[in-house]
């Protein structure tokens, strides 16, 4: 008589192995159905932002070079979905009257993160004349960016040094506005090739300090600035949809 084949005790080893399979492709679904749901911008916002605190990730803008995810993770595949997004059309809640009446319409452009590049441009007090680091530290900006079409915000700083040299307040948001302006030229140059739509110019004035305790030259230099800043929001984002209208002209009689 034969002896029945004893089975071992317990559960198969690749049991174990394909019930974890399945949690995570169930947990996988149960996120793309959650993503699914969120109709709102900052709650987007907040999810991408968990995930990256969960792996560890910090920055990144377009296609700007930082210590960013790899670029197939899912990190990178949610952000690239908010990137493309359209424009958002809503209608204005405020009970005053607008220019166009109480109901006017309103667009909604999606900003995104905002990235330092390359450090700040150093002025000389009262001056908005590129010195040759200056130059240097613009070009390596624009070879990082260049070939893109995400959004650059040139930002103008004036420092309280720079009082001396100006006539008034109002001399201050000139100063910070021409230093801007000095980069700006320089970034759309032959030299660097930007192109002039990608680029955004402000003028902070006094405003924006970096040093807000500043009484010697040392500490005071680093607000006489200019600071290179990308958006994620690209250049079409701006562009408008709506097909211009055709206009006929009659032939002269």
């Amino acid at each position: 008589m034969k002896k029945k084949c004893k089975c071992p005790d317990g559960v198969p080893e690749w049991v174990v192995t394909f019930g974890d399979m399945m949690s995570l492709l169930l947990t996988f679904f149960i996120l793309l159905a959650a993503f699914s749901e969120l109709k709102k911008e900052d709650e987007y916002q907040e999810v991408v932002k968990s995930i990256q605190e969960a792996f560890g990730y910090k920055g990144g803008a377009g296609m700007v070079p930082t210590n960013d995810a790899p670029t197939k993770s899912i990190i990178q595949k949610i952000q690239a979905i908010a990137l493309y997004k359209e424009k958002v059309k809503e209608v204005s809640k405020a009970q005053d009257p607008g220019t166009t009446g109480k109901d006017t319409t309103v667009q909604t452009i999606r900003e995104g993160l905002l990235f330092t590049v390359g450090g700040y441009i150093a002025f000389e007090r009262g001056s908005d004349e590129l010195t040759e680091e200056g130059k240097a530290a613009i070009a390596k900006v624009a070879r990082s960016v260049r070939g893109h079409n995400n959004k650059i915000e040139v930002r103008g700083h004036a420092s309280h040094d720079d009082r001396a040299h100006v006539k008034d307040q109002a001399g201050l948001w000139r100063l910070s506005n021409a230093r801007a302006l000095r980069v700006m030229r320089e970034l759309t140059s032959d030299v660097n090739g930007l192109r002039p739509q990608r680029i955004r110019v402000v003028a902070a004035s006094v405003h924006e300090p970096l040093k807000s305790y500043a009484y010697d030259d040392s500490r005071m230099a680093v607000n006489r600035r200019a600071e290179i800043l990308v958006h994620e929001t690209l250049v079409q984002d701006f562009e408008d949809k709506q097909p211009s209208p055709k206009v006929t002209v009659a032939p002269p009689e």
